[in-house]
């Protein structure tokens, strides 16, 4: 299987494209990858090119980008992800596998029980990571589209600012996720370690989102979102 390369500059047969230092080194230096060596290429809004390896520098190798290999309209129903910010790696983990399994949308909620601290989560550093994060398991998974990654806000800033009409409200105490999902575009909301507030709840439910949950098993806060996303693709029958 040919290794697959992100670009987010306007792709199109023909042009040449430079990599900065870092992606330089990672296909010269990791992938240990020569000139004319052969990879895939995607813009993150569904073409991929075929590419050859023109110039082998670790510091500034030089792609050429051949014929389209693949290309797809966006999905008729999109995925978004509510996810309450996690600690740490944890977050980054749940970006990923998310990421992988098809979410079309990703929205960190800054929720009243998050372990994680409101002060930086704004920062472009933090953006950046998470956004490297996406790229990474796009270009692992073969997914053409990039998940847009939405800027963290409060349960009642995600509400004000989503405009899907499925929201599926993940909480204990609630009956569990049906097997057959009706397909349209569908919102997971997941609370963080410590679950949500009761403020939270009422949030939702006054908002017309549907409680449910995964079953008597306490998962972690980082495994919830993969079993409801993979739950949920199921349900589609992973189309």
């Amino acid at each position: 299987m040919r290794h697959r390369l992100y670009l987010s500059s306007p792709l199109e047969t023909g042009a040449l494209v430079t990599l900065d230092a870092e992606r330089s080194h990672y296909i010269i230096r990791v992938l240990r990858l020569k000139a004319d060596s052969e990879i895939l290429c995607f813009d993150g809004a569904g073409t991929e090119f075929n590419a050859r390896i023109r110039e082998a520098d670790a510091k500034t190798c030089v792609l050429e980008l051949g014929g389209q290999s693949r290309v797809e309209s966006p999905p008729d129903e999109p995925i978004h992800l509510a996810q309450g910010v996690l600690k740490g790696g944890a977050m980054d983990r749940a970006i990923q596998k998310a990421t992988e399994l098809g979410a079309t949308d990703l929205w960190p909620i800054l929720a009243d029980r998050s372990n994680a601290k409101a002060n930086g989560l704004r920062e472009a550093r933090k953006i950046r990571h998470w956004q490297r994060i996406i790229e990474s398991a796009a270009e692992q998974s073969r997914r053409l589209f990039l998940p847009k990654l939405h800027e963290p806000v409060t349960l009642a800033g995600f509400f004000s600012g989503s405009r899907v009409e499925q929201k599926l409200f993940l909480d204990t105490g609630q009956k569990v996720l049906p097997a057959v999902i009706p397909r349209q575009p569908t919102a997971l909301l997941i609370g963080p370690e410590g679950g949500w507030s009761s403020t939270e709840r009422e949030l939702a439910l006054a908002g017309g989102a549907l409680g449910f949950s995964l079953g008597e098993f306490v998962l972690r806060a980082e495994t919830t979102p993969l079993a409801a996303l993979a739950a949920l693709r199921q349900a589609w029958r992973w189309q």
